[in-house]
């Protein structure tokens, strides 16, 4: 559902980063918007040569900060490719660089990340989603 949107959108706040992706063509079956929440680390990084443990010194909101000002120089970048890692990270490809959402050591957050259709609200009757939280859960739910 992401491959072939881009970045539009980046909503902060204390714990949760929302990223909004849209799709400005292609298929009506295709959601025209996916949101991406995070509430672990966010890291970004090259692409071709991946990216590892959070190697970022720091707290969680000195990362954080890092994350989002890369976050923002990819505003309009289209996405190339999506995943779920052996570790239950979630990786998306923005051109050259990989975004990757990712449990982190001192969180007890609930949800690490969720990716749904149509609404940031994690809460809202999403026609499909996908998340993980923090015992290691990943749960899909797909269209009917």
């Amino acid at each position: 559902m992401l491959r072939g949107t881009q970045l539009d959108t980046i909503r902060v706040y204390s714990l949760i980063v929302q990223l909004g992706f849209a799709r400005t063509g292609g298929s009506e079956d295709l959601s025209r918007e996916v949101w991406v929440s995070v509430s672990g680390n966010l890291v970004i990084g090259g692409a071709s040569s991946g990216v590892g443990e959070t190697s970022v010194a720091g707290d969680f909101f000195s990362r954080r900060g890092l994350a989002l000002c890369e976050s923002y120089r990819l505003i309009g970048r289209e996405v190339s490719g999506a995943r779920v890692s052996d570790c239950g990270a979630l990786e998306i490809d923005l051109g050259e660089q990989r975004l990757r959402a990712e449990p982190d050591e001192d969180g007890d957050l609930e949800e690490i990340w969720s990716v749904m259709s149509e609404s940031p609200d994690t809460k809202s009757d999403h026609q499909w989603h996908v998340s993980l939280d923090d015992s290691g859960d990943l749960t899909v739910r797909i269209p009917k």
